[in-house]
């Protein structure tokens, strides 16, 4: 966004093909001229706002575009973050830095907040069932509710990639991330429906919460179920643990759908792990800037900086930089 005494605007960039096939999200023979590229997207495709009625601008990698206009977006995300963001920034006013930097660690789920109140027709009075109905719709590593409603989500998510597409071929295509999201987002919409594929949707509910309540162990937290290894990009985990290349693992609060995005997953047998990275808060009326980095400033191994903000990554500290 660009901000004056007068006006606020936004500009799309970009240079973005017109495919003759496909979306982009996946590789084609380019040796079939049908695939190839047919020149650019003109610049009025492109979003433009002067002085919205908001008076604000938010985005998270989320569709954008007016609906008569080409998708800008290879795989727009939910748009679940972007209303969290816009509900905040509705609410509040004069922010600080410190604020931006809380709302980048902001774990409330919109999802969970719109689908707990349709489970109590199902929800145990008493116990686990009793603490996700007044969970506060936030994860963090110790919560208990959090976990329960993690393992919840995964079975609704299953649920309705299986009836939507069989149970076969849900486990066929789900392992992919990009899928994976898929199926998350197909989740979204039938909560809001309440429906899937016209099926009413309260017996899936059921069934998902029955499934879910005994996977939970008691005492089990979100950080049981969500944590990681940063590894070296290069050698990735083949070192043994003692040259210290690698360090965790560390519980993660993150969630898809959550403004600290981030997944832990597994492909192919291997960890899939995706979380927020640089960090980034400024004051543009100051000279001084606010990061983390997930790692150091340094890629050599032998450097004293190479894990130099770790600790301050994991625990959301920000170093302050003056230019």
């Amino acid at each position: 966004a660009v901000v004056s005494t007068q006006s606020t605007g936004y500009q799309q960039s970009g240079n973005v093909p017109l495919r003759g096939t496909g979306t982009g999200l996946l590789t084609l023979p380019a040796w079939d001229s049908k695939n190839l590229w047919k020149g650019y997207l003109s610049k009025d495709d492109y979003k433009r706002s002067v002085n919205p009625p908001e008076q604000f601008y938010a985005t998270a990698n989320n569709l954008i575009q007016d609906p008569d206009k080409p998708c800008v977006i290879t795989y727009p995300a939910m748009p679940t973050r972007v209303n969290r963001i816009s509900s905040i920034l509705r609410e509040r006013s004069n922010l600080t830095v410190q604020d931006m930097m809380e709302f980048q660690s902001d774990t409330f789920s919109l999802i969970a907040d719109q689908t707990i109140p349709l489970l109590a027709p199902y929800l145990p009075a008493t116990g686990i069932g009793s603490e996700l109905w007044s969970w506060d719709r936030r994860f963090q590593v110790d919560s208990r509710p959090a976990a329960l409603w993690f393992l919840f989500w995964a079975e609704l998510t299953r649920t309705v990639g299986s009836v939507l597409v069989g149970e076969e071929n849900y486990e066929l295509l789900n392992p992919p991330v990009f899928n994976k999201y898929s199926f998350y987002k197909f989740t979204v919409e039938a909560v809001e429906r309440g429906s899937v594929d016209g099926r009413p949707l309260g017996p899936l509910l059921q069934g998902s919460l029955e499934r879910s309540l005994r996977q939970y162990k008691e005492g089990m937290v979100y950080g049981d179920l969500r944590s990681y290894f940063s590894k070296n990009i290069f050698f990735s985990g083949k070192l043994p643990a003692w040259f210290g290349l690698d360090v965790g693992p560390y519980p993660t609060n993150s969630g898809l759908e959550v403004l600290k995005v981030g997944s832990v997953d597994t492909y192919l047998g291997a960890p899939c792990v995706f979380t927020q990275t640089w960090r980034f808060v400024t004051d543009m009326s100051t000279t001084l800037l606010h990061s983390i980095l997930p790692g150091g400033p340094s890629g050599n191994v032998f450097s004293n900086i190479y894990k130099r903000e770790i600790d301050n990554y994991v625990n959301e500290i920000y170093k302050v930089l003056q230019v």
